[in-house]
């Protein structure tokens, strides 16, 4: 990502891609594809995840397969 200053008062910035990181795209769309298959991954809410956002995804509650196995 670059950042670009648009505004001086306040100093305010827009982050734009590089070619580099556009070049994640296929990757990307790969992966939102994958994700799309609701047996094709588990979500659960992991250590860095708040209060809020562990209560409603508790890992007790994750399905045990991944990708029908």
């Amino acid at each position: 990502m670059e950042r670009h200053p648009y505004q001086t008062h306040p100093v305010r910035h827009e982050y734009v891609l590089t070619d580099l990181g556009r070049s994640l795209r296929p990757v990307i769309v790969a992966m939102a594809a994958w994700g799309n298959d609701s047996d094709a991954y588990v979500f659960a809410a992991g250590p860095a995840a708040g209060p809020a956002v562990r209560a409603r995804y508790p890992r007790d509650t994750a399905p045990e397969r991944i990708g029908g196995r």
